[in-house]
């Protein structure tokens, strides 16, 4: 039994990350936003989906220790298993090498939820491999969850300035996507005019002028009206765009940009501490991932595990 949950959790360490480097997966994906095509691409490809489902057979394992081992050798186990399956893996996918020190916080991780199972089985008199499992799974997906954020933090960290550049870009140089500022402008600016119009022909004095006769007043209602008509032209919406482009081919120099960030303090402050802001974002993916289904299938699996170790067991 000891022998075999050492080598169980080495193989199944093994398994989640192979899944994990073919689905191409990277921390550097998650914090970029020329990158997050790609991240939704991973997270609906089918390797994503067996690391999630085999990620969480590690963590059973783990609770399993607990309960048919000697704390002692559940705790060597547990490191060796887990330090071995990573070694493999770090030899056998260089894409992950990126994780290493993710890695480190899966080793604490196995640590804690045999350390947290093992606590909660004296408790319990009921149901005892749903909730010591439960509770162990919990913790040590929390403590993997701290190695997650510190990557997270460290690669946004690292890449700063380019996070920045790229908040610049959104902000000043006109497209987010496949999406036009100046063509979201110009409607805005163009419906703005169109309301301020149908304010102006609405008001009262305008409307004593449409029965006057005199030239220069009939020339001046002629004029509004034409001004009404064109105003939801092709045309015009062109011309404006054009306009907000020569704008912006002026106002878009490095330096004005510099300029302009320099006047905001909301983008320096963005600038300043985007690495942790989309650090929080990440580590929230994370966390509704371990609640929703890696917490949940861990202690799934460490049941159905449990019994079929207890049918194998020899009966006396």
């Amino acid at each position: 039994m000891a022998v075999g949950s050492g080598i169980a959790l080495a193989l199944s360490t093994l398994l989640w990350t192979a899944f994990l480097s073919l689905s191409g997966f990277s921390f550097v994906q998650l914090i970029q936003f020329n990158e997050l095509g790609n991240v939704f691409k991973v997270f609906s490809s089918m390797a994503f989906w067996g690391f999630v489902a085999t990620l969480p057979v590690s963590y059973a394992i783990a609770a399993l220790m607990a309960r048919h081992l000697q704390i002692s050798q559940a705790y060597a186990l547990a490191v060796l298993g887990s330090v071995i399956g990573l070694g493999l893996a770090w030899i056998a996918f260089p894409s992950l090498r990126g994780f290493s020190l993710a890695g480190v916080f899966y080793v604490l991780s196995m640590l804690a939820t045999v350390y947290l199972t093992h606590m909660r089985i004296p408790e319990l008199k009921k149901w005892v491999i749903l909730r010591s499992s439960s509770a162990g799974i919990k913790g040590g997906l929390q403590v993997l969850g701290v190695g997650v954020f510190i990557a997270l933090a460290g690669t946004a960290l690292t890449v700063n300035v380019d996070l920045v550049q790229e908040i610049q870009d959104l902000a000043f140089k006109g497209s987010i996507g496949n999406i036009q500022l100046e063509e979201v402008a110009a409607d805005l600016f163009i419906g703005t005019q169109k309301d301020q119009l149908a304010q102006l022909t609405s008001f009262p004095t305008y409307q004593a002028l449409l029965s006057k006769q005199d030239p220069e007043v009939q020339a001046f209602v002629l004029t509004m009206d034409q001004i009404q008509q064109n105003i939801d032209s092709p045309a015009y919406k062109a011309s404006v765009v054009s306009q907000l482009q020569a704008n912006k081919a002026l106002a878009n120099t490095q330096s004005n940009v510099e300029q302009l960030v320099n006047q905001l303090p909301l983008i320096q402050t963005l600038g300043k501490y985007y690495w942790i802001l989309v650090s929080f974002i990440g580590i929230s993916i994370y966390f509704l991932f371990a609640s929703l289904l890696f917490r949940p299938l861990g202690v799934g699996y460490a049941v159905l595990l449990g019994k079929l170790l207890a049918g194998a067991e020899p009966k006396e």
